[in-house]
């Protein structure tokens, strides 16, 4: 057997089901899959091929055998910290601290986790009685399982070191939709958010969409969810795989309906099935093989890597190790040397290339700032330019209905806080006789009040009648009315002044 050959075994309550892949350069080729009913057993050839192999073998437990949870604790040794994670799920499911399995990660500090002294965790445990029954099953067909983990995380380890897009966004959905098993995984770059069972398919559309679109609707809704949790993130991408006939229409039907872009991610391709039929649900098999040959953040088994060696061989390893590391004292310091004179330099490069980011950054917001100002600047003009009234047409038709008399001194338009214009109008009627200059002001401010397209604010704010003066024994000056008037305009479709 290849010592590049993974093993993954997985029994739930749909049976149970054992692979091995074997790395062929561009991908993986499928040696052995075997399926047999809960309560039966492997291949022999299967089992015997594990037995000899020095792989790890990793067994995927079911939906309902283990659980995630995010927790925020104090800053605590390795043996504290784990009492409190088991203290906390006594509390919360019963039982005594040692009924479980654990493992976690910590993650990076955010926000006011730092000021509280508060570090986050992402936290999976499994009960123990289960996890033992399993270990000693293995161990009745002389396989050494040293990796166990649930099928949801096995796929999301799996997509964070072979899917595509990877490291292109910050916060993706990662859908499996296959025959018995469909779930979904909210995740970041550091731990997974949300995990979701989705429903299976009891649709009688004979097309499935009407399955899709529920489908749809779920993957909707865990974003949702998600921006509940601490930091409210936002899903930047969503990744559907499994069935293709599922998996290719649903990520299409998100792709055109939702906000957030969708991939179908074809596992199924990165794998030679040789003579065994694809089947979608063995895809969580074949990644937890996958990632029993190499190392991954979690694993709910205790003591893993441990390696058994006899009394002698142990001694000889020790003296060997002595040995070893007095040589290797003169070569470490020598190495801390250089080593601390490189972080230097990198750090002093690092610290200039960051006060040149910062200064592009500060030249930026400049310009983003001045972009503003002008766009501002071209929604007013573009405003004013839509709801302005035809000015031109107004004062023609004010001049039409003004008699001969009156005389106009000033003419402003003024924009008011509101955005509307005001006709400010100043100006004088003369005539040979005060009755006749009075006459024609007061039909000026008849016809302006009937007129069916501007209105008077009040009263005029200046009227002010001027006798005429004599010159010589006969003749006199004209007679003036001066006045103030404040106009609005009343039409419908030219907006106001």
């Amino acid at each position: 057997m290849s010592k590049q050959t993974g093993f993954c075994i997985r029994r739930d309550e749909d049976g149970l089901v054992g692979a091995s892949i074997a790395t062929t350069g561009q991908g993986w080729r499928v040696d052995e899959l075997s399926h047999a009913a809960t309560d039966g057993s492997l291949a022999r050839e299967l089992k015997g091929a594990m037995a000899k192999s020095v792989t790890p073998i990793t067994w995927l437990l079911g939906d309902d055998d283990a659980s995630m949870s995010h927790l925020n604790m104090p800053k605590l040794r390795q043996k504290a910290l784990q009492a409190a994670f088991a203290g906390s799920l006594a509390r919360d499911h019963g039982g005594k601290p040692g009924d479980w399995y654990l493992s976690w990660k910590a993650l990076p500090l955010q926000g006011g986790a730092a000021a509280r002294s508060q570090q986050p965790y992402v936290l999976y445990q499994t009960a123990k009685a289960g996890a033992d029954s399993i270990l000693n099953e293995a161990r009745g067909w002389g396989a050494a399982v040293e990796r166990m983990l649930p099928g949801h995380l096995a796929l999301d380890l799996f997509y964070r070191a072979h899917g595509p897009e990877r490291e292109d966004h910050s916060v993706w959905n990662l859908v499996f939709v296959g025959e018995k098993k469909q779930f979904l995984c909210v995740s970041t770059q550091d731990s997974q958010l949300v995990i979701r069972n989705l429903p299976a398919n009891l649709s009688t559309d004979d097309d499935g969409q009407e399955y899709l679109e529920r489908l749809a609707t779920e993957i909707e809704r865990s974003a949702f969810f998600a921006r509940q949790t601490e930091h409210s993130p936002e899903v930047q991408k969503i990744i559907v795989c499994g069935d293709p006939k599922v998996a290719a229409p649903l990520a299409a039907l998100l792709a055109e309906n939702s906000s957030v872009p969708a991939v179908h991610w074809p596992i199924q391709e990165m794998f030679e099935w040789g003579p065994y039929e694809q089947q979608a649900d063995d895809l969580l098999v074949l990644a937890g093989a996958v990632l029993a040959l190499g190392k991954t953040p979690f694993n709910l088994l205790p003591g893993k890597g441990r390696l058994h060696f006899s009394r002698s061989l142990r001694r000889q390893v020790l003296v060997g190790a002595t040995t070893c590391a007095v040589a290797a004292v003169p070569l470490l310091m020598v190495g801390g040397i250089v080593t601390a004179h490189i972080q230097e330099n990198y750090l002093t490069r690092a610290k200039g290339r960051l006060a040149e980011a910062q200064e592009r950054a500060h030249q930026a917001e400049i310009a983003y700032d001045a972009q503003n100002v002008l766009l501002a600047r071209e929604d007013r003009i573009r405003h004013f330019a839509r709801t302005r009234p035809d000015f031109e047409d107004v004062l023609l038709r004010l001049a039409a209905l003004t008699p001969g008399e009156v005389v106009f001194k000033d003419l402003q338009v003024r924009e008011q806080m509101n955005g509307r214009f005001r006709l400010q109008l100043e100006g004088e009627s003369q005539a040979g006789s005060g009755e006749i200059a009075q006459g024609a002001f007061l039909d000026f401010m008849s016809a302006l009040d009937e007129c069916d397209f501007l209105s008077r604010q009040g009263e005029p704010r200046v009227m002010q009648i001027v006798p005429g003066e004599k010159s010589g024994v006969k003749n006199t000056l004209p007679k003036t009315t001066m006045f103030q008037l404040d106009l609005t305009w009343r039409g419908q479709d030219k907006g106001e002044i």
